[in-house]
């Protein structure tokens, strides 16, 4: 029998009204507490879910201890609407990507738990848990989902030495397989780690004075690893065609390399925190984080479109000089949606004094506008297949699946028999 394909969105010859907004969460989980977002994706069910970080603060500030700090994973509507909210005490992130959605519509995350370990949490699809592991001590700064249904973990070890980076690939129980260290004597710290297109994976972080970038194969064997002078974090990274590009933090920059981690250029955003970058449909890039304003406590939260040279195409500001974004997602529509924090209240950069934010917006940042989605070329081909985490995939039966094609148009399909 030939494939039965249900294909849930296509382009039409349509001007719509953008459905973009900016919504700030005082979830108070804790109350009084202070939340903000740390990672935010589209779930199979056309929803979002967002994993972050609070604290709860008391009547004196100098009361604050690690065991008040808790993570929560919020779900919430295209409107913005809250569908459930769930949260874990004593445990508080590793600052990096932290968590996602898992292949049976669960949910995994990492980060620091009360007893200075580092925990993973394994829920279901509404953020129940289902089970926990515990580590040695440290802090988990992100987690992903492997091709064969394991887990790969990063993260800084805090003993024997301090900020020695791990990676360690888990069974789905989060059963450890093997383990991968750096650092000894030298402080390395662990930002994110993801599989390549070649079931290897790649890794970035930080030492005390450069930028780290490696890779190693699917038994955690060194293929290379690479250093960038550079006194700033490696936040995050993208893996294209011919290289990488490295994402740094404060002041932003942004280092292109081939395949074997030799940097081919770079370029600085001076008054820039970059924390999070992704490859977008368009082949250019989307990047959010917090812009400083002359040396001032006023910060806002940025989306910046890049082209494959590090050009800017374009850039939006949000938060009303208080708001800081930590992670962007593209719609299956090509639109976008950010998390990050909003000060309401008392000092900035403190995270009791923080409001979760979320901003959609249109394909170009905007959040009202209106658009015209055109009709396919009839000629088009495609370029590729990606599932709703944006990872390229071979079609399966019961697996909703989007095709990119290369005059830009864009189609959400499900497979419901062969």
């Amino acid at each position: 029998m030939k494939n039965l394909i249900l294909t849930l969105i296509i382009t039409l010859p349509i001007t719509l009204w953008g459905q973009g907004w900016e919504q700030t969460y005082d979830l108070e989980i804790n109350s009084p507490s202070g939340e903000v977002g740390l990672y935010i994706q589209e779930t199979t069910d056309g929803n979002y879910i967002v994993i972050g970080e609070g604290l709860s603060h008391g009547e004196y500030e100098d009361t604050i201890s690690q065991s008040e700090y808790f993570l929560f994973l919020l779900k919430i509507n295209p409107n913005g609407n809250i569908i459930f909210i769930n949260s874990f005490e004593g445990l508080s992130d590793g600052f990096g990507e932290i968590g996602e959605q898992t292949d049976d519509e669960g949910y995994i995350f990492t980060g620091i738990s009360e007893e200075s370990t580092i925990r993973l949490i394994k829920t279901n699809s509404v953020g129940e848990q289902e089970w926990t592991q515990d580590y040695e001590n440290g802090s988990g700064s992100s987690v992903k989902q492997t091709n064969d249904g394991g887990y790969i973990l990063i993260g800084s070890l805090s003993f024997p030495f301090d900020n020695n980076l791990f990676i360690r690939k888990l069974d789905l129980n989060g059963d450890v397989e093997w383990s991968k260290y750096y650092g000894g004597d030298t402080s390395v710290e662990g930002s994110k780690v993801q599989q390549s297109s070649d079931n290897g994976f790649v890794f970035t972080g930080m030492t005390n004075n450069s930028i780290v970038l490696g890779k190693i194969d699917e038994n955690g064997n060194d293929i290379w690893i690479e250093n960038y002078d550079n006194s700033t974090q490696g936040h995050d990274f993208v893996e294209v065609e011919d290289g990488y590009m490295i994402l740094g933090g404060n002041d932003m920059v942004i280092i292109k390399t081939d395949l074997n981690g030799n940097e081919l250029w770079r370029e600085n955003y001076n008054n820039y925190t970059g924390y999070d970058i992704d490859l977008v449909f368009d082949n250019n890039f989307i990047i959010c984080g917090t812009k400083e304003y002359n040396n001032t406590d006023s910060t806002e939260l940025f989306i910046m479109k890049i082209d494959e040279n590090g050009n800017v195409l374009w850039e939006q500001n949000y938060g009303d000089l208080t708001g800081v974004g930590f992670n962007i997602y593209q719609l299956v529509n090509g639109e976008y949606i950010v998390t990050g924090g909003k000060y309401v209240d008392g000092e900035i950069y403190k995270i009791e004094f923080m409001d979760v934010l979320i901003i959609k917006t249109d394909d170009q940042g905007n959040i009202t506008s209106t658009f015209e989605i055109t009709l396919p070329n009839p000629d088009r081909k495609l370029e590729k297949t990606i599932n709703l985490k944006g990872q390229e995939i071979k079609p399966k039966t019961g697996q909703p699946i989007i095709e990119i094609f290369d005059d830009g148009s864009v189609e959400k399909k499900l497979i419901i028999e062969k």
